[in-house]
């Protein structure tokens, strides 16, 4: 599996002919999530270690299944029936909830979900670890040398590492380290959509078995590869 280090993040080019429409280009999108005929968008992304990738958008989610390129059946369901544990703080009074970034940490085996300057742990097939959420900026070394405020954007580059984006900017960032280098959007990568709509992405999603990953905002997204 090829892995894409932060550092590298701003090697990464935009290929051609993006940013393209999210429904027109991921099979099986739910018309539930349809917020007009084509049109959808995201809270967050992650790419399971199951192999699939999981879409958050409300109390909502969907799963992908990118052989078959389209969504499983059944979908979507409500997140708080389906993944245990989630905190009581993280429920509003009509059972719902809904996150602004996730990943999976390919080191730690674990989910990180965020929801707005917290975050929880969630061990696969098991559930939320014990004592989250916890303060974000308490726990991730050099949170405050990043400039991205809050975890809106989150994309899991390599086993250790993941990309933040927030504030127009990005910052690579090594678990268990800390802090490893950033930019301004959209000086990188090379072929980022220039204007301020993509300065603050809504959701992020890695697929490091083609070196690629994928970044989404409002009904459209953009897919990034290696060199």
């Amino acid at each position: 599996m090829t892995d894409i280090f932060p550092y590298q993040f701003s090697q990464l080019k935009v290929d051609e002919d993006y940013p393209k429409n999210i429904v027109d280009n991921w099979g099986g999108w739910p018309e539930s999530w349809l917020i007009e005929p084509g049109v959808t968008r995201l809270d967050a992304a992650l790419h399971h270690p199951n192999g699939k990738f999981y879409f958050f958008r409300g109390s909502e989610y969907c799963r992908y299944d990118p052989k078959r390129r389209t969504m499983d059946d059944d979908y979507p369901r409500n997140i708080v029936d389906v993944w245990t544990g989630w905190p009581s703080s993280w429920i509003n009074d009509d059972g719902e909830t809904r996150v602004d970034a996730a990943f999976y940490s390919g080191s730690k085996r674990k989910v990180y979900f965020f929801k707005g300057d917290e975050y929880i742990r969630y061990a696969p097939g098991v559930g939320v670890d014990d004592d989250y959420p916890k303060i974000t900026a308490n726990e991730f070394n050099g949170w405050h040398l990043m400039n991205v405020g809050s975890a809106k954007c989150a994309v899991s580059t390599g086993s250790r590492d993941v990309v933040f984006m927030g504030q127009g900017r990005w910052a690579g960032y090594r678990m268990g380290h800390g802090n490893d280098g950033g930019g301004i959007m959209p000086q990188s990568p090379d072929g980022w959509p220039t204007g301020t709509q993509w300065d603050n992405p809504d959701a992020g999603l890695d697929s490091t078995k083609w070196g690629r990953c994928y970044i989404f905002k409002g009904s459209q997204y953009l897919r990034l590869s290696q060199d």
